[in-house]
């Protein structure tokens, strides 16, 4: 089979699984990515050590020499409807998926044919949970959309898409047709203004050190104090600059259920969170919000007792009280601080 016939049919495989766009970039199209990480890193150095870790996805052939291209591929999540009990607690693509999807998803056995499909044709692929390559980068160079103010990439349906990659051992290179997509309205700044740490600092600028989403599941697990009050009630994820968007207006349509979604959003509350032991961390939230590992339960009561102090509900008073006697020492000292910021 021809280079440009197996691209072709990879990418009719991509959709048969359910995607939404595909395309095919040989690995030279991430050669600016390291050296475009590096300047952030020496912008914002307290942001270097997530931008050292990110650096490995520019040059996924450095563990895997006989990588030669990235297929990259969208599929939609905003068609889903969204809990009330989970919205603006947890970001919208952890609900969905996120990096890993759930066994039980039709996007987990869309993809799992897929990668049967590359591996009956002999390709030889590696994928890696946050992705193999730079997933924004590579689907704008495959024109599968163009990546706005905020850093996200955005589809015909808004920025809601869900991005994966696979590195693979063949040289091929498929681009669907250039897209027509508007341009960000001109002089807008609505995305930027409406980050309430200030991360978004200007168009495709972004200080990761202080983004909500990535403060939530940080490895260090305790928020900086400064910018806990502008964290807001967000536990896992934020959507703040995206709901912001005017390019994400109508874009989303909550047409179909996520299997199981509503049965886990009645356990996420902030006082059901915070009565949780290890089991029920294990045994609810780590199986879709699996970032935060099982063992660190400390962190989402953390997460929760700032939640309660921004969400000013007298009614959470005594909860936060009672974890000042929590047998964790972190969650002991927010909620120390909580008690100190509320006056109780």
């Amino acid at each position: 089979m021809s280079t440009d016939n197996l691209a072709l049919n990879i990418r009719e495989k991509a959709m048969e699984a359910g995607f939404d766009h595909c395309g095919i970039v040989k690995i030279d199209a991430l050669a600016d990515y390291v050296s475009r990480l590096e300047e952030r890193a020496a912008a914002f150095p307290r942001s270097k050590p997530f931008y050292d870790f990110l650096s490995k996805l520019g040059t996924p052939q450095a563990a895997h020499e006989w990588g030669k291209s990235v297929i990259v591929c969208a599929m939609r999540y905003g068609k889903y409807r969204i809990p009330n009990r989970a919205d603006r607690h947890i970001g919208k693509l952890y609900l969905y998926g996120g990096y890993r999807q759930p066994a039980y998803s039709q996007e987990y056995a869309g993809m799992a044919g897929f990668e049967a499909f590359l591996a009956a044709e002999g390709i030889r692929f590696a994928k890696d949970v946050f992705g193999i390559a730079p997933a924004r980068l590579c689907a704008a160079q495959a024109n599968l959309g163009v990546i706005r103010n905020n850093n996200f990439l955005y589809t015909e349906h808004g920025s809601w898409v869900w991005l994966e990659t696979w590195l693979i051992d063949r040289e091929l290179e498929y681009r669907e047709s250039p897209n027509t997509l508007p341009s960000c309205p001109p002089g807008c700044s609505k995305c930027i203004d409406a980050c309430p740490t200030g991360a978004l600092k200007a168009p495709f600028l972004t200080d990761m050190g202080t983004c909500i989403a990535r403060l939530t599941y940080s490895p260090s697990g305790e928020a900086p104090e400064p910018l806990r009050e502008s964290m807001g009630t967000w536990l896992y994820g934020c959507d703040e600059c995206q709901n912001a968007c005017p390019m994400n207006k109508g874009r989303w349509e909550e047409k179909e259920e996520y299997p199981r979604l509503e049965e886990l959003s009645r356990h996420i509350s902030l006082e059901k969170i915070a009565e949780m032991d290890e089991h029920a961390v294990s045994d609810i939230l780590s199986p879709m919000f699996w970032i935060i590992g099982k063992e660190k339960l400390w962190m989402w009561k953390c997460n929760v007792i700032r939640a309660m102090v921004n969400g000013k509900d007298p009614g959470h008073h005594s909860t936060i009280r009672k974890l000042c006697d929590d047998g964790n020492e972190n969650v002991r000292r927010t909620a120390e601080w909580a008690c100190r910021q509320l006056g109780i």
